[in-house]
């Protein structure tokens, strides 16, 4: 392609340009660096949006620059002590490395007192609150203690048992007249009876027997004895404590 020096035309290879132009000290590649630098500035200005509640308010990439280089903090003007003016940095666990100061520190009365439960509270003196809505609070001293022992399992009837917290066990249960007596615990003791089992004897009709039953042998299963008597109506009725 040839050049022509008074109608030049896009496109044309910087090797077309005659030497004579090269020759007077012409930089070609300068002045398209500087046009390409020039064309993406102003595409770039005209990207930045002038936003007025955003934090940039310049059009030019450099005004920008300068705009945001003027914004920003000091680095001497940020801390890890308190100190006046300063900005305070926050510590490895994300807290102030400094206790509170000012009123919050030494205050010792709201400014606004407030109603607890309908009482008025300012922070200057203790305050009593004896009901919940229309319910009186009881004191410590009003609510009964614990109990110490109570019932973890029981079997209520004619033979049954109680078994304690505390792991006392007591049992009971009826049996009729018959020569020997044999009895089965409702439940076996773990360790031991306290005493052996307590007998005594209802007769229907009969206010002072003449037998009264006796026990031969008892473990913790149960016991046996000997009743002798001549009234087949005989109830002997037994109790047993044990744990």
């Amino acid at each position: 392609m040839s050049y022509d020096a008074l109608n030049p035309v896009d496109g044309i290879y910087i090797a077309d340009v005659p030497g004579a132009i090269r020759s007077k000290g012409i930089d070609l590649k300068a002045i398209i660096d500087a046009h390409v630098a020039q064309s993406v500035a102003a595409h770039l200005a005209s990207a930045i949006a002038n936003d007025p509640e955003g934090n940039i308010a310049s059009t030019t990439v450099q005004a920008a620059i300068n705009e945001l280089d003027g914004d920003k903090v000091a680095k001497n003007d940020v801390v890890t002590t308190a100190t006046a003016n300063k900005l305070l940095k926050l510590d490895g666990n994300a807290k102030l490395p400094a206790d509170i100061t000012g009123n919050a520190g030494t205050a010792t009365k709201l400014a606004t007192h407030r109603a607890i439960n309908g009482v008025s509270f300012d922070g200057t003196t203790p305050i009593s609150i004896t009901k919940v809505g229309t319910k009186d609070i009881a004191t410590t001293d009003q609510i009964p203690a614990a109990p110490t022992d109570y019932v973890v399992a029981q079997s209520l009837g004619a033979n049954g048992y109680t078994r304690w917290a505390s792991g006392k066990i007591e049992q009971w249960g009826i049996v009729i007249w018959a020569s020997t007596l044999s009895v089965t615990f409702p439940i076996e003791f773990p360790h031991a009876l306290y005493t052996p089992p307590m007998l005594s004897v209802f007769i229907p009709g009969v206010a002072s027997p003449s037998y009264a039953p006796m026990i031969t042998n008892y473990n913790n299963t149960g016991w046996t004895g000997y009743f002798q008597t001549n009234y087949a109506t005989s109830v002997v009725s037994w109790t047993a404590v044990g744990y």
